[in-house]
């Protein structure tokens, strides 16, 4: 048995199947799952870079065999996302000490200044609205595997 098949056949089970004119196919957490409908033929590929479809490789494949389809791609996602949250909140710290530069800079330029702060302020929202999602997202996994 193939690998990508032992994988569509785990994951058919509980994630929802799309149909094509010529395969059936299941996309999980950036990752598709595909089988032609003439042949046996299974593919497994990689949707989240920017290439759209590449080949499984490296780092992923390795987890994904060790783990299987379903575990592996959400210890991927988790991954992932904890990276994110840490990125994220290193991002937010910078632009709040870009925030007071400009606070004390006000006197120069106030019009410039304050409109400098208004659009912080207006990332700074966004990127906690993006930590807040990424955090669920870690805590999900968390109760689903049941890690503290």
């Amino acid at each position: 048995m193939d690998v990508a098949e032992k994988w569509f056949k785990e994951a058919i089970v509980s994630c929802p199947v799309h149909e094509t004119k010529n395969e059936f196919f299941i996309i999980k957490r950036g990752f598709r799952l595909s089988k032609d409908k003439d042949s046996d033929y299974y593919r497994a590929l990689d949707a989240r870079k920017y290439e759209f479809y590449s080949e499984i490789e490296g780092v992923d494949y390795n987890q994904l065999i060790d783990k299987g389809f379903i575990k592996g791609v959400d210890h991927i996602g988790f991954e992932r996302d904890t990276k994110e949250v840490f990125k994220l909140k290193r991002l937010v710290e910078l632009l709040y000490s870009r925030k007071k530069k400009f606070k004390k800079l006000i006197k120069k330029d106030r019009r410039l200044n304050e409109k400098r702060i208004r659009n912080l302020y207006k990332n700074i929202d966004i990127y906690i609205d993006l930590i807040f999602l990424y955090e669920s997202r870690i805590k999900q996994f968390n109760n689903k595997y049941n890690k503290k």
